[in-house]
């Protein structure tokens, strides 16, 4: 029987995978909250968080700040 040594590429690349995913998800619904708090500021922030909605990725690293 072969001894566990922990991760092989495939799984570790998984596990990122996920790991990225998640944190794409939370920025972007952080960027739907404060979208919302904002909402009829007329700022740079709300341009972009207001396009962030529709290119997911803009809207999930936005979401961080």
């Amino acid at each position: 029987m072969k001894a566990l040594r922990g991760f092989d590429f495939g799984e570790m690349l998984l596990l990122i995978w996920i790991g990225m995913w998640l944190a794409g998800l939370v920025g972007w619904c952080m960027n739907l909250y404060k979208l919302v708090d904002i909402c009829c500021e007329p700022t740079g922030w709300l341009l972009l968080r207001a396009i962030g909605l529709i290119v997911l990725p803009l809207g999930a690293i936005v979401g961080f700040f």
